[in-house]
């Protein structure tokens, strides 16, 4: 049994109640205030959690206009700047796990948060519901994007190098599990669709790439090697991966 923790935008109309059963894909939140942004602070500026205040310009509550710096790493060559993509406001800043969430402003959303997983709801706040499941959740040391699921694919060995040569059309939909993969390679399995990579080792510079992409459809994780041997258990499983918050889930 794992607890997953999904976190509430504010204002939201929680449509479940502590105890109740979920399916997978079943409605928790009526309406949510639409397009919440979620940056990963930690993989964008290559950081640890503790060094986030030294880079943030904002606090929780800010609010900001379209263009104005939200966070700024200085270089001795060069500086990162992290932007808004509109008007809005500064909504959760998570210090441990090193991420923030803006919040657009004057702007409704219909679409509801569903369950990305079947449970019972354990525990439900203000800024939080807690999800109890039959599965496995593995925290990812680096990630980037959104939830996606599909078929957890085995590639390569932990320490293996993915080659371009191994991602195949027939990978597209599915979460590939690999050692290293390449900008190269990267760009070769997002490009056929595929719905994430689990990766043991990447190159400097590609949290970013992605991470700084307008349309970024899919999911990058970097994972340790012990729950690499964990996750490779379950290839040819459904699995649920979530980039912004660094998890992979899977029910057993």
């Amino acid at each position: 049994m794992a607890n997953l923790t999904i976190f509430l935008p504010e204002n939201a109309t929680v449509a479940v109640e502590k105890g109740a059963s979920v399916s997978a894909g079943m409605s928790l939140v009526k309406a949510t205030k639409a397009n919440h942004v979620y940056y990963d602070l930690v993989s964008l500026f290559s950081i640890k959690p503790q060094a986030l205040a030294g880079i943030l310009t904002k606090k929780e509550g800010d609010e900001f206009v379209r263009g104005e710096i939200l966070a700024r790493k200085r270089g001795i060559l060069k500086t990162r700047s992290l932007r808004a993509p509109f008007h809005g406001k500064i909504g959760r800043i998570d210090r441990e796990l090193g991420e923030m969430e803006i919040i657009p402003a004057d702007v409704e959303d219909t679409q509801p948060i569903t369950a990305p997983v079947s449970g019972k709801i354990e525990k439900i706040t203000k800024t939080e519901i807690t999800l109890a499941f039959d599965g496995i959740l593995i925290f990812a040391k680096q990630g980037v994007g959104r939830l996606r699921k599909g078929t957890l694919t085995f590639l390569k060995e932990a320490d293996g190098e993915v080659l371009v040569a191994d991602i195949k059309q027939e990978h597209a939909q599915k979460i590939l599990l690999g050692g290293h993969f390449s900008r190269v390679e990267l760009e070769k399995a997002f490009g056929i669709g595929v719905a994430a990579v689990l990766a043991t080792k990447l190159d400097e510079g590609d949290f970013a790439f992605f991470s700084e992409k307008k349309v970024f459809d899919a999911s990058l994780l970097l994972v340790a090697k012990i729950d690499f041997a964990a996750l490779k258990k379950y290839s040819g499983k459904e699995a649920v991966v979530e980039g912004a918050h660094k998890r992979v889930l899977i029910e057993t």
